[in-house]
């Protein structure tokens, strides 16, 4: 019964390991044996994550922030909260990683992401941090990808108006630009 949930929470993991450093290779200790990371349904969080970056405002970032550490799972201790917290990170880095760009690019040095995160000694600080950094995040993300669909709409009105006099088709039109 927990098999299928189990093989799917290693696939999913088995498929970011390289997010977690150059070549290194995932460890069993590197998971961690809390309990509420086992029930935790890691592909819903990462769509939920997805969501946010693409189209959440603040206040829904907030509110997925302080659902992600609500007391009943922060109590579990710093663990939890640094390893979700990295969680989150992966997310947004293999987002970003998918529109070509890094988090040295979004946050101006990507290991800097990682150092503060180490350095909280509150919850509230570190959810404050980490609604931030999703926004922070979000808006770069939507804002990059703006401004490469106004890229290839500017192309595509270029070669329409240099062709105008041409018969032109969409699959024409496609392929050249």
């Amino acid at each position: 019964t927990e098999t299928p949930g189990r093989l799917e929470q290693c696939q999913y993991i088995m498929r970011y390991k390289f997010t977690l450093g150059k070549g290194r290779v995932l460890m069993q200790e590197d998971i961690s044996p809390d309990p509420i990371l086992d029930t935790t349904d890691f592909n819903a969080l990462r769509r939920d994550i997805q969501y946010l970056l693409n189209t959440g405002s603040q206040e829904e970032v907030r509110l997925f922030v302080e659902g992600l550490l609500k007391p009943s799972r922060t109590e579990k201790g710093r663990d939890y909260v640094r390893n979700t917290c990295y969680f989150v990170i992966m997310c947004i880095q293999i987002m970003a990683n998918e529109q070509n760009v890094t988090l040295a690019e979004i946050f101006g040095e990507d290991n800097m992401v990682w150092l503060k995160l180490s350095q909280f000694e509150t919850i509230f600080d570190t959810k404050n941090w980490l609604k931030n950094l999703m926004t922070f995040a979000g808006d770069y993300l939507r804002e990059k990808a703006l401004n490469q669909e106004s890229t290839v709409v500017r192309r595509v009105k270029e070669y329409i108006k240099e062709r105008l006099n041409e018969d032109l088709k969409l699959e024409t039109i496609a392929k050249d630009i």
